[in-house]
């Protein structure tokens, strides 16, 4: 449902769907941004999910944290 919802904001926010006034736009972009947000922590979740479940991989590797930061 969340995909649904977010693939209509984007309609709706591209103008396809003809202009929206000023105030409109605003409150579609915010459902939009809080959209994004909540697929974001959802996506956290069924990640923390499988770490417990021990369904995720790990490669652990020797890494160069020096080179990291100045990146």
């Amino acid at each position: 449902p969340l995909t649904s919802i977010r693939g209509s904001l984007g309609l709706l926010i591209s103008g396809v769907m003809g202009v929206f006034p000023e105030k409109t736009m605003k409150l579609l972009e915010i459902a939009n941004n809080n959209c994004d947000r909540l697929l974001l922590l959802i996506n956290d979740i069924l990640d923390i999910e499988k770490i417990e479940a021990g369904q995720m991989d790990f490669e652990i590797k020797i890494t160069d944290i020096n080179q990291i930061v100045k990146e």
